[in-house]
């Protein structure tokens, strides 16, 4: 029936066609019309995959232990962030981004049943954003993979998770649904803007981008195709508002990524070849109009002594062909040098004004910074943090364009209030930026954490809106009372 379901037309579709034709008219529809009862044999099919993959979807919760202590004297525990996350082994072993749990010292998993482990973080791997985590449990349902190449353009897919952390409390997941609108996404450049350091730079290319709503706290989770099975890790959006536009991605569990996963399970470090070359799209020189040059172009080296510095490539050369392997893209280039054994000695094939020429390089590992508990590194998604019903997130370039701000006079911005918290009643709204706390300047989370546990009983806030400057007085907490 699940196969059947993924060959009929989308809801919406069949809905505008049984309301023009009308009672006489579908009286004598033809059989190629879509039924009312095929749309419930469709929604019987979503409702399948759903009932089957919410037991291997896990919440996450992330803290971090403030440097600062509260009046009581002791080390206050803050969230750091919370995500998503799917469970890959029966005895407790789960996926998730690196993202997700890098900027935290401890984490707690929630099951699809409410119950609640404190887990411990395997390794996780900073070039492909990908960690596993492992809680004491045994008997868990594991999510099985898909086969990732059968995926195209206009496939059913599916989005479980922790959006917003409504489901840290309960386990209770969410679950939304769209296409795969589109496959072999390069996003490297516009999720790497910013970090120089080579070590740091993750691998995002290759991605699956979805229609599936995917919001802050879906990042880590399972991407499943129509049959149930996982077929990625959901890890970005493309927004300019904080929240899902209908633009999201997802690390595709390739077998090379599967492998990576492995390695990961069994506390290994992952290690990439590495050419030592800055790459990018090569300008078509003579070819058709509106056609896209193929190969990678070099466009320079990071360090002077690196393996493609040493056969003597040159900036400007087009690499065309690795190890024998047609190179039809900078994407595929990155992925062919990656997945080969750093020592390896290799072939590559190069084109310098017009001529075709080859070089021996043999490749070294990329340089990587390990990635632990309390292990800051760069991330490439906006850190999130509840503090009082309030989701505060440092602020994104699009955001600090909408409030006319430099990064240097940021604050927090607030993108979520809960109603009837306590920000809620104190008159904290959605869209406001937080720029002081007991008049202490604040430009991070970690800044409003520190600030968090000196203050007093009662707190005030300083916060930009669409209407100006204005103070917000935040209620007697008792949790801070000594």
């Amino acid at each position: 029936m699940i196969d059947q379901a993924n060959r009929r037309l989308c809801v919406g579709a069949a809905l505008a066609i049984c309301c023009l034709l009308g009672p006489p008219a579908y009286a004598q529809r033809d059989k190629s019309v879509i039924s009312i009862k095929d749309l419930h044999d469709l929604q019987d099919a979503f409702v399948r995959v759903a009932y089957t993959v919410r037991p291997s979807t896990v919440a996450i919760k992330s803290f971090d232990i403030a440097r600062a202590t509260s009046r009581s004297g002791q080390a206050v525990r803050f969230p750091r962030s919370h995500g998503s996350g799917a469970i890959i082994r029966h005895d407790g072993y789960i996926l998730t981004n690196t993202h997700v749990i890098e900027d935290g010292q401890e984490f707690v998993v929630i099951l699809h049943d409410g119950r609640e482990f404190e887990a411990e973080l395997v390794q996780a791997d900073q070039r492909s954003d990908l960690a596993v985590l492992k809680i004491n449990a045994v008997g868990l349902k594991a999510a099985k993979y898909g086969i990732v190449d059968d995926l195209k353009p206009g496939h059913w897919c599916f989005v479980a998770g922790n959006p917003f952390g409504l489901a840290n409390s309960d386990g209770n997941t969410a679950f939304t649904y769209g296409i795969i609108s589109a496959v072999h996404k390069d996003l490297s450049g516009e999720l790497n803007a910013g970090i120089e350091d080579e070590a740091n730079r993750r691998y995002y290319g290759n991605l699956l981008q979805t229609s599936a709503t995917i919001n802050p706290g879906n990042s880590g989770g399972p991407l499943f195709n129509l049959d149930g099975r996982m077929v990625g890790v959901v890890t970005a959006i493309a927004t300019r508002s904080g929240v899902s536009e209908g633009l999201g991605y997802a690390i595709p569990l390739t077998k090379m990524n599967q492998s990576i996963i492995d390695r990961l399970r069994q506390n290994k470090v992952v290690e990439y070849g590495y050419m030592g070359i800055q790459i990018g799209q090569p300008e078509d020189r003579g070819g058709p109009a509106g056609r896209r040059a193929r190969g990678a172009e070099i466009n320079g080296f990071p360090e002077r002594n690196s393996p493609a510095a040493q056969a003597l490539l040159r900036k400007g050369d087009v690499i065309v062909e690795f190890n024998g392997q047609p190179v039809g893209s900078p994407d595929e280039l990155i992925r062919l040098v990656g997945s080969t054994p750093a020592g390896q000695a290799t072939t590559v094939v190069y084109l310098r004004n017009g001529d075709r020429n080859s070089a021996e390089i043999t490749l070294m590992a990329r340089p990587v910074n390990p990635v632990g508990p309390g292990q800051a590194l760069a991330s490439n998604e906006p850190k999130t943090a509840m503090w009082r019903g309030a989701w505060l997130q440092e602020p994104t370039v699009s955001q600090l364009e909408e409030f006319n701000l430099t990064r240097r006079d940021a604050g927090i911005a607030v993108v979520r209030v809960d109603s009837g918290s306590e920000a809620d009643k104190a008159g904290l709204n959605i869209a406001e930026m937080i720029l002081e706390l007991d008049g202490i300047p604040i430009h991070s989370l970690s800044d409003f954490e520190v600030a968090e546990a000196k203050a007093g009983d009662r707190i005030k806030l300083k916060v930009h809106g669409q209407s100006g400057r204005r103070t917000v007085r935040m209620p007697f907490n008792p949790n801070n009372a000594s």
